[in-house]
């Protein structure tokens, strides 16, 4: 048996697991906290037993939990008490034990992150390395942490997150999408979405004759989404900033689609799946540096990435990406849908097997 530990367990892990299932013979179950936001059909997708724990301090072992005393488990790092006395168990009994780690390396982004990723580093070494027997990252930035840590590179493969190709496929050429820059995720601090909505207003004001017929919409929820919307509503002409709810992936795909750009200037984001799916639908791509599928998913010909603690950076990103022709809007299509073809499920897949051996 191989067991997938799952904190808050997402639809895109879901759809990774469900294309895992179908590639082995061997018994999969996963075990999981529910996610916040509830996804339609979640069990449908994986196609294997979910076992929902009752939170972090479920004290069940992972034979009661799951039946059985698993060969392997993949667990969303060491952050988990529960996943880690299941992996202690699985070794314990001589099984496998595998992290699946979506933290980038953020070294020089500042001072203090700098100084906590050391920590953080510090503290791995001390108390984790040695636990694990694989590691599964989502890209360069996540390759690149784990060497930072002292971890083998034979001993990490990438292979962590992947959107799905089936539901975030590119749209029409750039002619036929409308002038709108789209965020995708929560309304919270970490997303930095309140300052994306003051320096739109502003690059609506330094860019103007650019700025004509653009639009920024935002969807998601959140605890901030009464103050963006005052935002939208004071500092905006009407309809320009455009804020809607929350969308299953399905609807979200035909979203970019029919978007020009996208945009995710969060303070830190450990991956951030939505960049994928945005890059899979050939949007232009407008991305913080502490976002850490930035590095797999912007080059220099489909987007640009900006300080998400500079508002004046953010609003010349914003300025720049209008102020791009249509062919070269073009130009940026293919690439990132190019760059987006490069992970899949099928890498994670590869991924899981690859560390299994």
């Amino acid at each position: 048996m191989i067991v997938f530990a799952w904190e808050q367990f997402p639809q895109y892990a879901a759809r990774a697991i469900g294309a895992y299932v179908k590639t082995t013979k061997e018994k999969v179950v996963v075990v999981a906290t529910k996610p916040k936001a509830p996804v339609v059909g979640m069990e449908e997708l994986v196609g294997c037993p979910v076992c929902w724990l009752s939170g972090h301090k479920d004290i069940r072992s992972i034979v009661e939990v799951v039946g059985e005393m698993p060969r392997a488990i993949f667990t969303t790092g060491w952050s988990v008490s529960v996943f880690n006395r299941y992996r202690d168990e699985v070794r314990g009994a001589g099984g496998q034990a595998f992290a699946m780690v979506d933290n980038n390396y953020q070294l020089g982004l500042n001072w203090w992150i700098t100084f906590r990723e050391f920590l953080k580093m510090l503290r791995f070494r001390l108390v984790y390395r040695g636990k694990y027997d694989g590691y599964l990252v989502p890209g360069r930035s996540g390759l690149r942490l784990m060497r930072y840590y002292g971890v083998p590179e034979e001993c990490v493969s990438i292979g962590f997150y992947s959107a799905d190709a089936s539901l975030f496929t590119n749209g029409e050429p750039m002619e036929f999408r409308d002038k709108k820059i789209v965020f995708v995720g929560q309304f919270i601090k970490r997303k930095n979405v309140i300052r994306l909505c003051h320096a739109f207003v502003d690059a609506m004001r330094v860019f103007a004759k650019q700025a004509e017929g653009w639009t920024l919409e935002l969807y998601g929820y959140g605890v901030q989404e009464k103050e963006l919307r005052a935002i939208a509503s004071q500092n905006a002409p009407a309809g320009r900033i455009v804020i809607n709810g929350f969308l299953q992936p399905e609807e979200i795909g035909q979203v970019y689609r029919d978007s020009k750009v996208f945009v995710l200037p969060s303070l830190e984001e450990h991956w951030g799946l939505v960049v994928h799916e945005a890059a899979m639908s050939g949007c232009v791509m407008l991305l913080s540096r502490g976002i850490g599928a930035a590095e797999d998913f912007v080059s220099d010909t489909n987007g640009m990435t900006f300080d998400p603690r500079d508002e004046g950076d953010m609003i010349d990103a914003i300025g720049k990406v209008m102020s791009m022709s249509v062919e070269l809007q073009n130009v940026a299509r293919a690439e990132s849908a190019a760059l987006g073809a490069r992970i899949s499920l099928s890498t994670f897949v590869e991924g899981v097997t690859h560390v299994l051996k």
